[in-house]
């Protein structure tokens, strides 16, 4: 069976439909109704994926024995969870459970790569930056409707505003690197994407908008002329929005720096008790610096003192060692000329989620799915580079496949 043949066979367009439900139910179990029913939120979030893995390995159960070394990294952090336990530590299992969820959506991208054609996996992520604005439009027109700008940061979203935060910024990332999503139309909804994230007030997410919006200079344009009309139009954004709108009164002032002056005495309101967790961790660490505290006294709203605290280092290695994952990938690949456009995709994502990890204890792996792109797009990565542009079809590749 030839590739146009194959992508018409009813099972193979069955598995990216699929993917593309499980993807869009994950994003709206994030919806602020939805989350306030925790049934409905963890059907829509899990069994969609349950289901693409069901027909994953009736499809193909063919994958290779170097695709697997990657999940030797979460395996020991478990058991590192496991001898922690032993020992009476009181580990905080959401910690461990994220990183599995993450793991699960790793592996099921894996499978994707080894059987999807890189055609229908841009579908699918064009299909999630669909589902992102059918999310942003109904988070604006439902929950922010009629609230002005000046009082954004009045409104509470239930289920928190980092996780709808998250979604947003990652569909903003793929139709910002993406010249296929959105064609003509893609600015005004980056602009939307980007006002939302104000709006939802989440300073994390804004430091990652504007990351990812500059980086876009540097890496995502290759024509001169395009990085100087980019820079232009930035800079009269930038313009307008500092000196003609109350915008820095608003993004500045009241959302990042919560209406307080910039000074030590109040750097701690500022961080939302970042500071007093940091000094936590710096006044403990020596009596949990090996297996760590497991339960901290104060959940460290970021990412690697969080991780320092629960596992110490022992548990760190793995930890840290599996979310840079990506980065080695793309660093080991750097001169292959094929996959360009997802390398450069799996990198801004992965930039954007380890520095979302400054201000979030979980993220890049969750809680939940919300970080779920990500690990998609890194398996989708390792699985679709070991085919070197041809796909399995429920049958080894090479010697090396293992049932």
């Amino acid at each position: 069976m030839n590739k146009e043949e194959r992508r018409k066979d009813v099972y193979y367009i069955t598995l990216y439909v699929l993917v593309i439900i499980a993807g869009a139910c994950s994003v709206f179990s994030q919806l602020p109704d939805i989350v306030a029913i925790p049934l409905i939120k963890n059907v829509l979030t899990y069994a969609p994926w349950i289901i693409v893995a069901c027909y994953l390995f009736i499809y193909t159960c063919k994958v290779y024995y170097s695709d697997l070394k990657i999940f030797i990294l979460p395996a020991c952090l478990v058991a590192v969870y496991v001898l922690g336990k032993i020992f009476g530590i009181n580990y905080r299992f959401n910690y461990v459970y994220s990183m599995l969820i993450s793991s699960y959506i790793l592996l099921l991208g894996i499978l994707l790569g080894l059987n999807l054609y890189k055609e229908d996996f841009k579908k699918i992520l064009y299909a999630y930056v669909i589902s992102v604005i059918i999310f942003s439009a109904y988070i604006y027109f439902v929950i922010f409707k009629g609230v002005a700008f000046s009082d954004a940061q009045t409104v509470k979203l239930e289920g928190g505003k980092n996780s709808s935060s998250t979604i947003i910024l990652s569909g903003l990332v793929l139709a910002l690197y993406n010249d296929y999503i959105l064609k003509k139309t893609k600015y005004v909804f980056i602009a939307f994407f980007a006002f939302l994230i104000i709006l939802i007030k989440s300073r994390t997410a804004m430091v990652c908008c504007l990351l990812a919006i500059v980086a876009k200079v540097f890496i995502g344009l290759k024509n001169l002329k395009s990085k100087i009309i980019y820079i232009i139009l930035l800079a009269i954004v930038y313009y307008l929005l500092m000196y003609k709108t109350n915008f820095y009164d608003i993004a500045i002032k009241k959302i990042f720096l919560k209406n307080k002056d910039l000074n030590e005495e109040n750097l701690n309101t500022i961080t939302s008790g970042r500071t007093d967790g940091f000094k936590w961790l710096y006044e403990n660490f020596k009596n949990i610096w090996f297996l760590g505290a497991g339960t901290p006294g104060d959940i460290l709203e970021n990412f690697y003192y969080y991780t320092l605290g629960v596992f110490g280092i022992l548990g760190s290695i793995f930890a840290f060692s599996f979310v840079l994952s990506p980065l080695y990938f793309i660093i080991k690949d750097r001169k292959e000329k094929n996959d360009d456009n997802l390398r450069l995709n799996l990198f801004i994502i992965t930039i954007v989620m380890l520095v979302g990890g400054l201000g979030e204890a979980l993220c890049p792996f969750g809680p939940g799915v919300k970080c779920y792109l990500l690990w998609l797009i890194f398996g989708y990565y390792i699985g679709h580079r070991n085919t070197k542009s041809e796909v399995t079809y429920n049958k080894a590749v090479n010697n090396n496949s293992v049932v």
